[in-house]
């Protein structure tokens, strides 16, 4: 997905789960709803998976929930979405959406490919602002070879194995019987 999704190497992956961003919105909407002024506070919100549809298929759905809905092509994003309405039309200036990112972010993922330099600014903009220490930013492995020492042993199996059957094999149909050229008597 670094590939899709990143026109260059310098790219960041943000890890978090549903639970995670629900206690988040929770924890926000609680704050925000405690002040009288406030525009926040006449909205309500729905988090769920996105549901992945082939193109040719039927769809029976409620129409606030559209925004859940994507085509099959996606699905290994295994996306979640979190949904605000409000119940008014608010100033631009309130678009936002302030959550505690250290509420919500499990983990932050540095592109493969990234350059040691751009992995330190993601550590020094991450710790300017507030993310906490219990939040681990590493650097993706996927660029790496795989370590997978099982592998190789099922390969040596299936290895002794074909051998095992080719051996059986030459016992009933030597090599020299496979091969050779099969004479055609001819008369004359």
């Amino acid at each position: 997905m670094w590939n899709i999704y990143a026109n260059n190497q310098e790219a960041i992956a943000i890890v978090s789960t549903t639970k995670a961003i629900s206690n988040a919105y929770v924890e926000f909407r609680n704050k925000e709803r405690s002040g009288s002024n406030n525009p926040f506070t006449a909205f309500s919100a729905k988090l769920g998976d996105v549901v992945y549809v082939s193109d040719n298929q039927d769809l029976e759905i409620d129409q606030g929930d559209i925004l859940f809905y994507k085509r099959k092509g996606f699905e290994h994003e295994k996306e979640a979405r979190l949904v605000v309405k409000y119940d008014r039309v608010l100033p631009d200036e309130y678009w936002s959406f302030p959550l505690d990112i250290n509420t919500f972010i499990e983990r932050i993922i540095v592109s493969p490919r990234a350059p040691a330099w751009f992995v330190n600014l993601v550590k020094a903009t991450a710790r300017q602002f507030g993310v906490q220490d219990h939040i681990k930013i590493e650097t993706s492995t996927l660029g790496g070879s795989p370590d997978w020492p099982s592998i190789r042993f099922k390969a040596e199996q299936t290895i002794a194995k074909y051998l095992e059957i080719m051996a059986k094999f030459d016992a009933i149909n030597p090599i020299e019987q496979r091969y050779a050229k099969k004479e055609t008597k001819k008369e004359i």
